[in-house]
């Protein structure tokens, strides 16, 4: 019935109403910046691209893995790396590609990218699904940051 709008209790999971109190909402999102985190890159703005299989790849992407080492794009060319050194870069075919990626001063980021302009450093640009999107600082990061001037 109407007294269902707003939950999700008929799936099964918790019931969740449309007004969410100020802590939860705080929780919330807490757990979206965790999960973009944990899930984003902050790259800065001027890293080489790769051209790997005649199309370009963003700096950073791991174009084939072993269990022990991957072959990744560093600064323009592919170089054999740990595993380790590139646990949250993107794979090629999965996380980077034709519809995720954006290209920016003509340079190709991946999708999930947050990069970071050395010319206006107070905001930064996320990259979803082939578009950017501002992504903002908070005001205390930016008046934190050395280059800050008053």
């Amino acid at each position: 019935g109407s007294s269902d709008l707003g939950s999700y209790q008929h799936l099964g999971g918790p019931v969740l109403h449309r007004e969410m109190s100020p802590k939860l909402s705080l929780v919330f999102v807490c757990l979206t910046v965790t999960v973009c985190l944990s899930q984003c890159r902050k790259v800065k703005l001027g890293g080489k691209t790769c051209d790997y299989n005649g199309v370009t790849i963003c700096n950073g992407a791991v174009v084939e893995e072993t269990p022990f080492s991957a072959m990744a794009c560093d600064q323009g060319k592919i170089k054999k790396k740990g595993i380790k050194a590139v646990k949250g870069n993107p794979r090629v075919g999965k996380d980077t590609g034709p519809g995720k990626d954006c290209i920016w001063y003509e340079t190709t980021f991946c999708d999930g990218d947050i990069v970071e302009d050395l010319h206006r450093w107070w905001f930064l640009m996320k990259c979803s699904k082939g578009r950017f999107s501002v992504y903002s600082r908070s005001y205390n990061e930016v008046v934190g940051d050395k280059r800050f001037k008053q």
